[in-house]
């Protein structure tokens, strides 16, 4: 292959890379607007079920690779993913 077909090969490599990352960054972006009110929704109606049951804390059950375990009489852990939904108006 001659320098010159090496050099623009190069360049396309390094412009579709480019392009790549650009790309991917406008989709991570993307997402982050259309997810950004559900969050708010979510967390606005969680705290409004757990205000209105009197519970002192709302706990989501991922969070990365960790976990909590925690169980003592006085505490039960409750599911409320349906009151949220029903506050959501999700089915």
């Amino acid at each position: 292959m001659s320098p010159l077909i090496k050099a623009l090969k190069e360049k396309e490599i390094s412009d579709l890379t480019k392009n790549l990352k650009e790309f991917r960054i406008l989709k991570i972006r993307s997402l982050n607007k259309l997810t950004n009110g559900y969050e708010d929704k979510l967390t606005d109606a969680a705290n409004k079920i757990a205000k209105e049951k009197g519970y002192s804390a709302v706990l989501d059950s991922v969070v990365s690779d960790a976990f909590i375990m925690w169980s003592t009489p006085q505490v039960a852990f409750v599911n409320i993913t349906k009151d949220v939904c029903a506050e959501l108006g999700i089915k």
